[in-house]
């Protein structure tokens, strides 16, 4: 027996008790590092194909949901501050207008869609933002107006929390 071949031992054991034990990203980066690929099991490997492209997409929807946010941040500020319209005026109006611009970059970048059912999808994209403004503008109120919290942390508070909600419905439904 060589000397190194008990580490190696201990690390194809390692990456098979993985594979059964946790199947996603860990079991393929410790078969990987054994270089012992005849451990590596397919289903890892195809857990972790899931895992990349979940991330991949779910990073892209998180960098396009970002730049659609910071647009909506500023015109609801400039709606309430600037022009004096209530908040919940605000809101709704920045809502609608950077509406358009997220679903033509969501489809382009994030899901890469082609131009095949554009007007489906942009009525699916629709109904999923229509049931996400129900809840801002429902949490909005109760935040703003009951508990006193300023109406800019309120978005952002409120914004966190709805975006996997918004993710898993595009990507099940919307984009799929």
């Amino acid at each position: 027996m060589r000397p190194d071949s008990w580490r190696q031992d201990l690390l194809s054991r390692l990456a098979d008790f993985l594979c059964q034990a946790w199947p996603a990203g860990m079991a393929y980066i410790s078969a990987r590092l054994s270089d012992n690929r005849q451990n590596l099991c397919q289903t890892s490997r195809l857990d972790y194909l899931k895992m990349t492209v979940l991330d991949y997409r779910l990073t892209r929807f998180l960098l396009v949901g970002g730049i659609c946010y910071s647009l909506n941040l500023l015109l609801l500020y400039c709606f309430t501050a600037i022009a004096g319209l209530h908040y919940m005026v605000s809101v709704l109006l920045a809502f609608i207008m950077v509406n358009s611009a997220g679903y033509l970059m969501h489809r382009r970048y994030t899901f890469h869609q082609g131009a095949d059912h554009f007007w489906i999808g942009l009525w699916k994209y629709n109904l999923v933002l229509l049931s996400s403004c129900f809840w801002v503008l429902s949490l909005m109120y109760i935040l703003v107006s009951w508990l006193g919290v300023w109406y800019l942390l309120a978005n952002i508070i409120i914004t966190i929390g709805i975006t996997g909600y918004n993710f898993l419905l595009h990507k099940k439904w919307t984009f799929m």
